[in-house]
């Protein structure tokens, strides 16, 4: 497919935390197992989600090309800088991993939400985006990836235990809107970005706000 022109005064945002020091350590090898109970409301291991946002854009698996590298940084756990009011109305949209020893925080940073009369509701969100890695054991938290208005991340899957795709639109320069996946390697602190070959030509109807937001309601 043709090369990609994202915006240039965001571009830098597709690095995986390039702010963090180059002092920084790797992450902590998961703690001893627990017997963990479920979390309660959130995105479960599976491809599921995966599917149903490829569904919600009108895309097949075909349409994806090959990951390409998109950036590499050394991670480092620190504190997870979310209220408990915030972080109680955001829970049904945290990402868990399979035995709910952590999540994937997609929106707390930037999203405002309420809950009226047992629906959650967006009230707007900020233009710059940060992805949170939180160990539910302290609740610390590493910081994944920082981006602008060029992205839009929807949803989120875990691919296996070490492995998340996040999953949304980028807009390009010349004001187009095209699926994307960026896949994480949480050990090795590595991103790899994939396009699909279709786009808009208008921002698409979002899946997080069309289907998160619903199940945040239930």
């Amino acid at each position: 497919m043709p090369a990609i022109r994202i915006l240039p005064t965001l571009c830098s945002v597709l690095v995986l935390s390039a702010c963090l020091s180059d002092t920084a350590k790797t992450p902590a090898a998961d703690p001893p197992a627990q017997a963990l109970p479920p979390a309660p409301d959130g995105q479960a291991f599976s491809s599921a989600e995966y599917d149903a946002w490829r569904r919600h854009h009108g895309l097949s698996e075909a349409d994806f090309g090959t990951f390409e590298p998109a950036g590499e940084a050394s991670l480092q756990w620190g504190p997870w800088n979310t209220d408990s009011t915030t972080a109680a109305l955001h829970r049904s949209l945290f990402i868990w991993r399979h035995d709910s020893a952590y999540w994937i925080d997609l929106h707390s940073y930037s999203c405002i939400l309420e809950r009226k009369a047992g629906t959650l509701i967006s009230l707007g969100c900020e233009p710059d985006t940060k992805i949170q890695w939180v160990r539910r054991s302290d609740s610390a938290a590493v910081a994944l990836l920082y981006c602008g208005t060029v992205c839009m991340f929807e949803t989120a899957c875990w691919t296996d235990s070490a492995t998340v795709e996040l999953l949304g639109v980028t807009e390009t320069a010349e004001a187009t809107y095209i699926p994307t996946r960026w896949r994480i390697d949480l050990q090795r602190g590595r991103t790899w970005i994939a396009y699909a070959a279709r786009s808009f030509t208008t921002r698409p109807d979002s899946y997080f706000e069309l289907r998160l937001m619903q199940a945040g309601s239930q």
